[in-house]
């Protein structure tokens, strides 16, 4: 945790000092990287949001799974097969699934509510459709 703290401290003292202090998203933050500290920053960080999200995701339903079936006085842990933990293996299964599906619904909800694109590229992709 010490070491993502001073990956944000410095991502942001660099961005700072160098006039990017109207960032929204984690592309605009990679992006400005790269004229700053070269094109392997953006990509390194790019691959560090991907390697975090990754984790999280499956991460948080293991835990989930597991705090689960422990207070409920089931069988929990990969250290167990299938056939001597199965609601702990369902659950785990059932919260990646609802998980991807939520995210995704989101995804969607957001893209199409938003200001995605600015009035001019709104306009010239509606001439393309």
């Amino acid at each position: 945790m010490v070491i993502v703290f001073f990956i944000i401290v410095c991502t942001a003292a660099t961005l700072y000092t160098s006039g990017h202090r109207d960032i929204t998203d984690a592309a605009q933050a990679a992006q400005a990287l790269i004229p700053l500290a070269g094109k392997w920053a953006g990509i390194l960080f790019a691959f560090g949001l991907l390697n975090a999200s990754l984790f999280a995701a499956s991460i948080l339903p293991l835990s989930t799974a597991h705090v689960i079936c422990e207070g409920l006085g089931f069988e929990a842990g990969l250290d167990h097969k299938f056939k001597d933990a199965p609601i702990f293996y369902w659950l785990y299964t059932i919260l990646i699934v609802v998980g991807a599906g939520r995210s995704s619904a989101a995804e969607r909800a957001t893209l199409e509510n938003s200001d995605f694109l600015s009035g001019g590229q709104r306009n010239l992709a509606a001439g393309w459709s």
